[in-house]
């Protein structure tokens, strides 16, 4: 049976990872790497963004969006936590 490796991460993460100059080494991980649309979208400085989308276009990294129904459980999550959104979707869609 061959297992599936999978990294979903957020945004700190990638931040981290950019701050010192590694986020192209995540990448040569045996590895499909994941993150949520919320992730992207955090993540607002350019050089940092630029950095991100290279991976994006390259298809090295899986951006995933959700659906309405899904949407609302990751604002249920939300709201029953004290876990930001963009943490919630990264936890719903790591347990999805």
């Amino acid at each position: 049976m061959i297992e599936e490796k999978l990294i979903i991460s957020d945004t700190n993460i990638f931040i981290d990872l950019i701050s010192i100059n590694v986020l192209d080494k995540l990448f040569l991980l045996p590895c499909n790497i994941y993150t949520t649309d919320f992730v992207v979208n955090e993540i607002a400085w350019p050089e940092q963004k630029a950095e991100i989308d290279k991976h994006k276009i390259t298809k090295e990294l899986e951006i995933v969006s959700f659906d309405f129904n899904e949407l609302v459980k990751i604002s249920n999550l939300h709201s029953n936590s004290s876990t930001s959104m963009t943490d919630c979707s990264v936890w719903y869609y790591a347990k999805k």
